[in-house]
């Protein structure tokens, strides 16, 4: 009888206590750690507002941690302009980017996106001023090791040990942690001040192998059947499942063969905890007995240091997972027989150690893909949820890898849905604390490939036959016993979920780009908030059913043997192993992968696996009989996983398919995209006609575009009004132009301007109301009487502020729990292009999303507190982005920060689908922008941004690509030909393949 499938899971998973909840950072206040002296930005502390766990209630205090205990902490550093990384990230990754697959080395990824040595030093400075110990620095880090003493005097908190529902005790942060201003500006988060359990995991199983020679399993499917066993649901002989795969058969069936692809000049890093002595040998061992070379004299090397290894009972101990090692190592080499393999074995399984261990890799581009065969649940039912800063710190890591060329392919998970009934039937590989069904981490990070894993069955030739999901349902029985029964120490009875690819949508990461308009609504919104589309996985999927394992070679003890293994950590080495081939048919590196796998949907690149592939009955069922006991069976029902559906098209369950035969010369050709030609006769009728709105000055280009918007008299049923002399009332007011149905207008601070006067009379319906945005000092009283209005038909909307009144605009528009958009009130330049994105971002409530304010980078008392009332916020400008960093509605998937001003309009203008009409605007000057941007808004169309006399390149390339969209439309040009001049104007109308108006 085969034995029940092992479980990877850390054994001691509940055990061991270890500090990786990195604290929250929220808004400033007041508190007293220890100060720190030198240059900084901030004038105020930071407060961490996560670094006090929620687990840890007064209840459960156990008093102060002794003053000598050693405790060490990791604090994590915000870097420069992350914004700006994450954009680079996306254009080097984005086949529709000008920039595809232009990459930086990991020196300038440094220079500029990492710390500077001015922050670096003044963290040093600030903690050993604490005394504490700095043990490391890496490019995103400080490691700092001292006394509970010590840790209490920088953190601004005390420790305290806390006893769990378990009678465990650890110790945790008493209260919010504190970072002194003169460094809060350098420090993104902290961790080490709680401990929290282990909770990383292999994410494979084994089972005993089958022996071919005395025919107890099939060299394809159903080659080999038996009557020696309870009969199954369907007629006839039973089949015996597959002899476990070698990677052969692998490379045969995945089109690897007929590529004649190697995996040549790529380099495979493989990562997981501690390390196997014999690992080299083992896999050369098992390469030549399955009739492949073994490595080459230098092909392998491994990154371990046995000396630095931690945790290791909480880890399962330091052999826990030396099958998984050899597993990925066998399979790296199996399906790229040529690519060199890095090991990179981390000082524990914790995440601290895991990130390092990744971080590395990037830091010195060490390879071209990174297999991670390992993850962990996000959501607990002891409260002790992976924080939002410490999946920041895992998205940087993967961020700058996609700037580098550099992929991270992540197995999806053993445990379906992870819905905790799963655990409580049986399941071989879940997590007895998952709080709900949830996707895994890190393989939902939208900055990853997400593999999933398959039921993959080969034909008598030893080619692809078909595939389901990975979905196995079990049952066991003796020879000759009458009925299946559960296995032992399972389910109650058989055939209840026991291992299946993980997968589902995300209760925490936004819809990456790349999924929009690819992965069904029902599935994107699908999750806890159905009003937000979520990233969803897994991206791909391959073979790592149970019930068609893959064979496996390694030492235990003094002895090497061979057995089956599945799970998706077969289905990520294979994948990574599919990327190093195709890096080599490329001739180049291929980096973060998602943008061009989605780019290939619903082509020849992928099998659309479905639940029930063609000619297999509706249960597909399968006999498995091991040599270790061949009077005893287990039957497995394949393709069944939990919730998760394979379906035409994307799903949840093997996401976009598993590669076909085309899929290495398909992802190795990708290139970038070219937008649809536009018109080749700008005379055409259907051309985009561009026109110019302009006054001769700032005011009478406002009214303009209001007698544009409104030519007829009386046609609006509001005005706002705003001063033309300073920006931020009117970029706030767009908004509440849009949801009124009427222009915005400018006007001198403190004289009347009758050409404005006049255009309001005109436009205003009978009754209508004029709404004057700001205090007397932005529109003096002297102005509002001279509007000739009866008091009845004018509000003033003003606060103490700009900050103020920008939240005053906001309670107009009436949804303070629909979505925030956040733009800084400082500079108008990066902000210009929020108005219009308000139209097209409101959120569940409906209507336009209020802009806010922020102070620079940070955010101001009033504003943080309306903003953690929104249903989402996004963030407009590179201060904006910084500013709501820590918040828990943050959207991440709406956070442009592009470069300069007129790469951030071209990131916003993405969240545009075919508009008919686009603006375009000087960059220089706000006044013609936000005129422009609210009537731009009511048709929900962006607005793009320009130098006076040059079209810069990001703003040519998005009008380029909106050049089918905008047949028969129109390219509006706000302000005249000092703002914008006639060169842009026939700039613009090249880029569209259209025409100027005469």
């Amino acid at each position: 009888m085969p034995n029940a499938a092992q479980r990877r899971r850390a054994q001691a998973v509940m055990a061991g206590v270890f500090p990786v909840a990195i604290a929250l950072v929220a808004a400033s206040a007041s508190a007293s750690p220890a100060q720190a002296d030198t240059q900084h930005h901030s004038t105020t502390n930071k407060i961490l507002t996560d670094a006090h766990p929620a687990w840890a209630t007064a209840d459960k205090d156990r008093g102060v941690l002794p003053a000598a205990q050693q405790i060490s902490t990791r604090v994590y550093l915000t870097g420069q302009d992350q914004a700006g990384l994450a954009a680079l990230a996306r254009a080097a990754s984005d086949p529709s980017s000008p920039d595809y697959q232009h990459y930086l080395t990991p020196a300038q990824v440094q220079a500029r996106f990492g710390a500077t040595p001015a922050q670096l030093a003044a963290v040093q400075k600030w903690l050993t001023g604490a005394g504490l110990k700095v043990s490391a620095v890496q490019s995103d880090w400080i490691d700092a090791v001292g006394d509970s003493a010590a840790v209490q005097r920088a953190f601004g908190t005390q420790i305290k040990d806390y006893q769990g529902t378990d009678g465990s005790v650890k110790y945790a942060a008493s209260s919010s942690a504190v970072i002194p201003a003169a460094v809060a500006d350098y420090v993104a988060g902290v961790s080490g001040l709680s401990q929290a359990a282990v909770r990383v995991h292999a994410d494979s199983a084994k089972v005993n192998a089958a022996n071919a020679a005395n025919q107890s399993c099939s060299p394809s499917w159903g080659a080999n059947t038996s009557t020696a066993w309870p009969a199954g649901v369907n007629p006839g002989p039973t089949p015996l499942l597959p002899c476990s795969y070698t990677p052969k058969q692998l490379r045969d069936a995945y089109g690897v063969t007929k590529s004649g692809m190697t995996g040549k000049g790529a380099t495979i890093a493989v990562v997981d905890w501690f390390a196997s002595a014999t690992m080299e040998g083992d896999a050369n061992q098992f390469a030549v007995a399955h009739g492949d070379k073994p490595f080459a004299p230098g092909q392998y090397s491994e990154i371990k240091d046995a000396s630095q290894w931690t945790n290791i009972d909480a880890c399962g101990g330091q052999d826990n997972v030396a099958g998984e090692e050899s597993l990925d190592v066998e399979m790296a080499h199996g399906l790229a027989p040529d690519a060199n393999v890095l090991y990179v074995g981390a000082n524990s399984c914790t995440d601290a150690d895991l990130m390092s261990a990744e971080e590395n890799i990037v830091d010195h581009h060490l390879a071209d893909v990174v297999s991670n065969s390992w993850g962990e649940i996000m959501h607990t039912t002891d409260g002790e949820d992976l924080d939002p800063s410490e999946i920041a710190a895992y998205d940087r890591i993967f961020q700058k890898g996609a700037a580098e060329g550099i992929g991270f392919d992540f197995s999806s998970g053993d445990c379906g849905d992870d819905d905790p009934a799963n655990y409580a039937g049986g399941g071989a590989n879940c997590a007895g604390d998952s709080a709900r069904k949830q996707t895994e981490w890190p393989t939902s990070d939208a900055w990853v490939t997400s593999v999933g894993g398959t039921t993959m069955a080969t034909n008598a030739q030893g080619g692809y036959a078909w595939e389901a999901a990975m979905g196995d349902h079990v049952g066991v029985a003796a020879q000759g016993a009458p009925n299946w029964q559960p296995p032992a120490g399972r389910a109650t009875v058989p055939f209840s979920f026991y291992f299946g690819g993980g997968g589902g949508t995300s209760e925490d990461i936004a819809q990456p780009f790349y999924q929009a308009g690819i992965v069904p609504s029902a599935l994107a919104n699908g999750g806890h908030d159905s009003t937000r589309a979520m990233r969803t996985v897994p991206d791909v999927a391959m073979n790592g059913a149970l019930a068609t394992s893959v064979l496996v070679g390694m030492t235990s003890g003094a002895t090497y043997s061979e057995g089956g293994y599945g799970g998706t950590s077969v289905a990520a080495p294979e994948f990574s192993a599919l990327q190093a081939d195709a890096k080599q048919a490329a001739g180049h590196a291929l980096g973060f992968a998602n943008p061009s796998l989605y780019a290939l949907n619903g082509g020849s690149a992928f099998h659309d696996v479905t639940a029930h592939p063609a000619g297999q009955p509706q249960v597909i069922e399968g006999i498995h009989v091991s040599t270790a006991d061949p009077t005893r069976g287990t039957m497995y029902h394949a393709g069944q996983d939990t919730s998760l559906v394979a379906a035409a098209g994307y799903d949840d369950a093997t996401g976009l398919g598993s590669p076909a035969d085309d899929y290495l010369a398909k992802v190795a050709t990708v290139t970038p995209l070219q937008p649809p030609a536009p018109p080749t006769n700008p005379g055409s009728p259907n051309a985009p006609v561009v026109k110019r709105i302009a006054g001769g000055d700032r005011y009478g280009t406002a009214i303009s575009v209001s007698q544009s918007s409104f030519p007829k008299a009386g046609s609006a049923s509001a005005v706002v009004l705003a001063t033309g002399e300073t920006f931020p009332d009117a970029l706030s007011g767009a908004p509440l132009a849009t949801k009124l149905g009427g222009p915005l207008l400018l006007t001198p601070s403190k004289t009347v301007d009758p050409a404005v006067v006049a255009e309001i009379h005109r436009v205003l319906a009978p009754g209508g109301k004029v709404y004057v945005l700001g205090g007397v000092n932005a529109v003096s009283d002297k102005v509002v009487a001279g509007l000739g209005l009866p008091g009845a038909q004018v509000s003033r909307v003003s606060g103490s502020d700009r900050f103020a009144t920008s939240l005053a605009i906001a309670e107009q528009l009436g949804n303070p729990t629909g979505n925030v958009i956040l733009a800084t009130g400082d500079d108008f330049a990066d902000a210009l292009t929020a108005a219009p994105f308000s139209a097209v971002y409101g959120g569940p409530t409906g209507g336009p999303a209020a802009i806010l304010l922020t102070d620079n980078r940070k955010l101001p008392p009033a504003v943080a507190s309306y903003v953690a009332g929104a249903h989402a916020v996004a963030a407009v400008g590179v201060q904006a982005t910084v500013a709501d960093a820590g918040l828990k509605n943050r959207d991440a998937s709406a956070q442009f920060g592009g470069t300069d001003r007129f790469a951030t309009g071209a990131m916003v203008a993405g969240r545009f689908s075919a508009p008919k009409t686009v603006g375009v605007a000087t960059g220089t000057q706000f006044a013609d922008a936000l005129t422009g941007a609210a009537m731009l808004a009511a048709a929900h169309s962006p607005l793009l941004l320009t130098q006076p006399t040059a079209l810069p390149a990001s703003t040519a390339a998005v009008l380029h690509g909106f050049s089918q969209a905008l047949a028969g439309g129109s390219i509006e040009l706000f302000g005249g030909r000092v703002a914008v001049s006639d060169g842009v104007e026939q700039q613009v109308a090249k880029a569209v393949g259209g025409r100027v108006e005469s």
